[in-house]
């Protein structure tokens, strides 16, 4: 009996460690859906692609802005968005999520360390990014 539990543990444990050390890659959670939408902003064109991935709040604020500001504005959040980026944590508060995100690069000489919050909702049965918030350090790596 000992022996069947412990291979039941054992078991979960690898599936959970090929998962971010998240139990389960839900294609619908809010965790895919911003990893879904991070890879997307390095493929897409311009800012009506991401559209599908926004709340009806971020949406009415692209509309808000001008349109002629709009392809700088795509432009420069695709230079400043990392590459690779983790999410070390995912809470769910009803039809709110909140995940914690964690970036580090390095190029000209320098290390940049990030720490993002993103606030997705629930729209329907799909989770929408509504708002991102991101703090960033840069420190020198030349001696």
């Amino acid at each position: 009996m000992k022996t069947g539990r412990i291979a039941g543990i054992l078991s979960l444990l690898f599936l959970m460690a090929g998962t971010s050390g998240f139990p389960a890659d839900d294609p619908s959670s809010p965790r895919a859906l911003y990893l879904k939408y991070h890879a997307a902003i390095f493929t897409a064109k311009d800012v009506e692609e991401l559209k599908p991935y926004l709340s009806q709040t971020a949406l009415a604020q692209i509309k808000a802005s001008p349109a002629s500001d709009r392809p700088m504005m795509f432009g420069m959040m695709q230079t400043m968005t990392p590459h690779k980026v983790d999410v070390v944590s995912e809470k769910i508060e009803g039809s709110k999520a909140t995940l914690s995100i964690t970036a580090e690069t390095t190029s000209n000489g320098f290390e940049e360390k990030t720490t993002g919050t993103i606030s997705l909702v629930r729209e329907g049965d799909d989770w929408k990014i509504d708002k991102e918030a991101y703090d960033s350090k840069s420190t020198s790596t030349k001696p």
